[in-house]
């Protein structure tokens, strides 16, 4: 490590690095509950805008469309500049396109509200895990990544659902929307006031589109992980939009428990993901990514075969110990082994599969639905799964660069 480098270490003070931790993991909680709210009133909003299963998978997947929008620019641009002014202006956006969704009135109008919402989230993703990245060391990003997931991602996919089962049916589907959008202001006047963004080590170094076409978008390793990525939240996705839909149509269950089957499936995974980049920081990410989601098809393949109540509540827990737990462990593959110069570029490419896949998967599993009934959603989600720990099992790491063996220091 250089002197300089040396120097910025002795300045760092320990509280700065959990302080941006915790306002990344208070936007992303955020972000996740945006495209949660809307998964428990699914039921309603299908039947006020009379929208057919397969027209409510691309009401879901139109977030993600927005989302991978402007994922792979996002960190393009966080790459050469600060991450902060991109963060501040996605919370901004949120804000006004969580509001405008409620004056929704057919299926056009709220899948362009889902898709402008998605576009607020893209700004945020890259960005913030390089941000989080630069403060903690190798050693030490899988389990900074996996608490960002975890308390983050996991705090938002449980607490916007839960919310939804306490408000749905009282204040109707269009509150948490409201309610979010003022959270949403909120957390960009913190994030302003209080996070501190060290400058890239790449600021004003533009990388050509050739070298970032060939070092990136054809980089045969960032295909693999963003592949097996994209199962891993096609599955989270779509079991949390299906599930509602299946547990009050096909079960005849109401919608208060639809939104806490959804809350108690993203709740369950929120003290495993630390747990499991834990163990990706001792004994290697691949094992644990391959280990964890091939557990989660199989819980997937079952869980259509519980009818009774208590059964139900015990699959869909045992669902959510797995679900989405490898991801985090993905994006920490993707830091430790990319150079800094594309690291940023590289997260945003690899989640851009992610929100791809989720959306195209959405619509399938609509279509599935309306030809097979929604019970065939699960066994073919286990099966994308299945799909995801077998192309792990490709991967060659390329060798450590330089740029790793120096991790970046704020």
């Amino acid at each position: 490590m250089g002197e300089t480098a040396l120097r910025r270490r002795r300045s760092f003070h320990i509280e700065d690095r959990y302080l941006v931790l915790a306002l990344c993991c208070m936007c992303f909680s955020l972000y996740h509950a945006a495209r949660q709210i809307l998964l428990p009133a699914l039921p309603i909003i299908k039947d006020e805008l009379q929208l057919t299963y397969t027209e409510a998978g691309v009401v879901v997947g139109a977030y993600n469309v927005g989302y991978a929008t402007t994922l792979l620019l996002a960190g393009y641009i966080s790459d050469l500049f600060k991450r902060k002014p991109l963060i501040l202006g996605g919370l901004l956006w949120l804000a006004i396109t969580l509001a405008l969704t409620t004056f929704a009135r057919n299926f056009v109008e709220i899948t362009i509200a889902r898709f402008m919402t998605g576009i607020a989230f893209g700004t945020y993703f890259a960005p913030g895990i390089a941000l989080i990245t630069a403060y903690f060391s190798k050693e030490e990003r899988g389990t900074a990544v996996s608490l960002h997931t975890g308390l983050g991602a996991g705090s938002g996919r449980f607490l916007a659902p839960a919310l939804a089962g306490l408000t749905l049916v009282a204040l109707g589907w269009a509150f948490l929307f409201y309610a979010f959008a003022a959270i949403a202001l909120v957390t960009s006047v913190l994030f302003w006031r209080k996070a501190k963004d060290p400058a890239s080590e790449q600021k004003g170094t533009l990388l050509p589109a050739k070298e970032l076409f060939r070092k990136v978008i054809r980089n045969r390793f960032l295909i693999v992980l963003g592949t097996c990525a994209g199962t891993i939240t096609t599955c989270g996705v779509v079991t949390a939009a299906f599930l509602p839909l299946y547990l009050v149509n096909n079960l005849g269950m109401d919608v208060t428990f639809g939104g806490y089957a959804v809350a108690l499936l993203n709740g369950m995974g929120i003290p495993m993901v630390p747990v499991f980049g834990y163990l990706s920081d001792r004994i290697g990410r691949r094992p644990v990514i391959i280990g964890v989601v091939f557990t989660s098809a199989v819980a997937l393949f079952f869980l259509n075969r519980f009818t009774s109540t208590q059964q139900l509540i015990i699959a869909i827990a045992l669902s959510g110990l797995f679900l989405g737990g490898a991801f985090p462990i993905i994006i920490t593959y993707v830091v430790d082994v990319m150079p800094l110069i594309y690291r940023s570029a590289s997260i945003g490419y690899v989640n851009t599969f992610t929100v791809l896949t989720s959306s195209i998967a959405s619509v399938i599993a609509g279509a599935v639905s309306d030809n097979f009934g929604v019970a065939m959603v699960f066994p073919f989600l286990a099966a994308i799964s299945t799909f995801g720990a077998i192309i792990i099992f490709s991967i060659r790491p390329p060798k450590t660069s330089v740029s790793e063996v120096r991790p970046a220091t704020p």
